[in-house]
């Protein structure tokens, strides 16, 4: 399980091979984002859309998102599969519709929802595959109808089970070893004496959910980013967190200068110092 956390100082030598870390972390973000735009969509589990972000930032451990991964015949014979050209943007020539990073963000939610189905011994359905690309043709439409090109419908299908193939293969172990940090914040929740203020479970809830667009679940323990997410939620809503506080009893043995230290990257996400207020 060790091969799936990496330091600061590692991440960094990985987007070495493509480019910087601003524009490697924001492509991250845009998949991570389209993720849960198709899985909200399609009305998917919170645990099933996380689970397929914590797997595309595993598989962009191996290639970053500028890399051209050598597929050759596997993804057919082309990198890209348009659907339909953006709206006119100033460029010579407008940027394809279905990129190899929507492929891997696509291919990643189809893995997560096989997994989920089959963990919940439900294989005998159709293949949720052709609903996620309808879903993304329904967010991409460019003013055509959804089934305007049948074709293009099928290749880029054939083109997202092929590219799933492809991450299964490369790190077979990513999917089975990913251990997010639900469970440990309801354990934390539980426990603690303010079980019944929704608005905690809420806000801890909601950082979690917001840090799957950083890179946190590579750098960092579910466990840890669960307590951290208790942590800042209970300053939310002003609980005392003092170190003698019950809050920081029901934490245990995670001192207070490592919440604070997960606490920052928890926040860069919001560019502020806290979270905004959401129902």
């Amino acid at each position: 399980m060790d091969e799936w956390y990496f330091s600061h100082e590692e991440l960094l030598s990985l987007y070495g091979r493509g480019h910087d870390e601003k524009v490697e972390i924001q492509k991250r973000k845009n998949a991570c984002m389209l993720i849960g735009a198709i899985g909200k969509k399609m009305k998917c589990p919170m645990i099933t859309i996380a689970t397929a972000t914590v797997l595309l930032q595993r598989f962009y451990t191996r290639f970053t998102t500028t890399e051209q991964p050598k597929i050759g015949v596997c993804i057919l014979s082309n990198t890209y599969f348009i659907f339909d050209a953006l709206p006119p943007l100033p460029l010579p020539h407008p940027p394809p519709l279905f990129t190899m990073n929507k492929m891997v963000a696509l291919a990643c939610l189809f893995i997560s929802l096989e997994n989920a189905n089959s963990s919940n011994g439900n294989t005998s359905g159709p293949s949720p595959l052709s609903h996620i690309i309808l879903v993304f043709k329904h967010l991409y439409p460019n003013g055509q109808p959804v089934d305007a090109n049948y074709s293009s419908f099928l290749r880029a299908q054939e083109a997202t089970s092929r590219m799933a193939a492809f991450i299964r293969n490369t790190i077979p172990s990513a999917i089975s070893t990913i251990d997010l940090p639900y469970e440990y914040l309801l354990s934390y929740h539980k426990r603690g004496p303010y079980h019944e203020k929704k608005e905690l479970a809420q806000f801890s809830w909601n950082f979690i959910n917001d840090s799957l667009f950083t890179l946190l679940c590579l750098e960092e323990r579910p466990s840890l980013i669960a307590a951290t997410a208790y942590y800042l939620a209970c300053k939310k809503v002003e609980i005392p967190v003092t170190d003698d506080s019950p809050v920081m009893s029901v934490l245990g043995a995670i001192d207070r200068a490592n919440l604070e230290r997960v606490a920052a990257k928890m926040l860069a996400v919001y560019g502020q110092d806290s979270p905004p207020d959401r129902d």
